[in-house]
């Protein structure tokens, strides 16, 4: 098919759960040690916020984060093509910014974090049957901006080549 600038795909508009899809194609054991970390972070917090077992915990992130990488893996271009269309169209023109100002990759940002913690707090929720609640939104929105910042700390550390999808 073609290929993408591994930073273009990570900073695009409108993005949820970015980072398993994308790192789905990486096979660097450094970019899968931050998902590991994210993982282990996301556990810790179920562990201590819903007072489960460990195992528990850590079947309810792994579970939570396939079904939002999975839902990624779909919805991300859709939700590009539909963004650039709509902010391409209408709102750049507006504010006279384009895709890769920093306004619009920190909204992208925003977006992707309250995006993907509204997916997994539905997992949470109707699959393991826990009651959710805004304090718990609004801490699993902060450990979705740690992993990201982790993953991104990776790519700045090591930064990455083209990724080529065939």
């Amino acid at each position: 098919m073609g290929s993408i600038s591994f930073y273009t795909a990570l900073l695009c508009p409108s993005l949820a759960d970015l980072a398993w899809p994308i790192l789905f194609f990486k096979t660097s054991i450094l970019y899968w040690a931050s998902v590991a970390a994210g993982l282990l972070i996301e556990t810790a917090w179920i562990r201590r916020f819903f007072h489960k077992p460990w195992t528990q915990s850590l079947f309810i992130a792994g579970t939570m984060n396939l079904a939002t990488g999975l839902i990624g893996i779909v919805l991300i271009p859709l939700v590009i093509v539909a963004g650039e269309l709509c902010a391409g169209l209408f709102i750049h023109r507006i504010v006279d910014m384009g895709q890769f100002d920093l306004p619009v990759w920190a909204a992208a940002f925003a977006s992707s974090v309250l995006i993907n913690t509204a997916l997994e707090g539905t997992v949470i929720k109707k699959v393991f049957h826990i009651p959710w609640r805004k304090r718990g939104f609004w801490i699993l929105c902060a450990i979705h901006t740690v992993n990201a910042g982790m993953i991104l700390g990776w790519l700045l550390m090591f930064p990455a080549r083209e990724l080529t999808i065939q």
